[in-house]
């Protein structure tokens, strides 16, 4: 009977390599167990990056802030009078004036000092307008938080800086209190 026994026990394979010691030391069922377990691990993770693929990220990557460069005419359109006389202290007639006169030393390539600046990062990669430069300042000048006026121009809070520089250098160039 011992024969017979090791007779029937000779047609099943037994595995091979790790896991034979891991078979004989759990008994055939614990392993079998084990990778009833982790098959169902890997349906679970593939089950939620599934579920994550169609239903979370196509919204989470429309929610995005999409990067477009600040228009200084479609901003300036918007606003009625009383609203750009708020917000620059100007009206719209004085602020294309100041800008006019201002406008030569707000230009990329207007002094040395600052056409040696990178300008990748303003405005979203794009150089900026001379009067999206004079409105920046004119509304840091105005109270205006540097916070607000990134959000608004669509620049860096450096670039926000920069601006109002470039704006105070041109204001001392071209205008002169005796």
């Amino acid at each position: 009977s011992a024969a017979g026994s090791r007779a029937a026990g000779a047609g099943r394979m037994r595995p091979a390599g790790p896991q034979a010691g891991l078979s004989r030391a759990l008994g055939g069922s614990a392993v079998r167990r084990l990778q009833l377990v982790s098959e169902i691990a890997k349906r679970r993770r593939a089950a939620a990056l599934a579920y994550y693929l169609i239903h979370i990220a196509p919204h989470s990557l429309s929610n995005r802030r999409r990067k477009t460069p600040f228009h200084w005419q479609e901003h300036s359109d918007s606003l009625n009078e009383s609203e750009f006389r708020g917000r620059y202290r100007l009206t719209k007639v004085s602020f294309d004036k100041l800008l006019r006169l201002l406008q030569p030393d707000l230009l990329p390539a207007a002094t040395t000092r600052w056409a040696s600046r990178n300008r990748r990062n303003a405005n979203c990669g794009k150089e900026m307008e001379p009067a999206a430069m004079l409105a920046a300042a004119l509304r840091y000048m105005a109270g205006g938080a540097v916070g607000d006026i990134k959000l608004i121009y669509k620049i860096s809070k450096t670039e926000v800086y920069r601006c109002l520089w470039r704006v105070m250098d041109a204001i001392n160039a071209r205008l002169r209190v005796d």
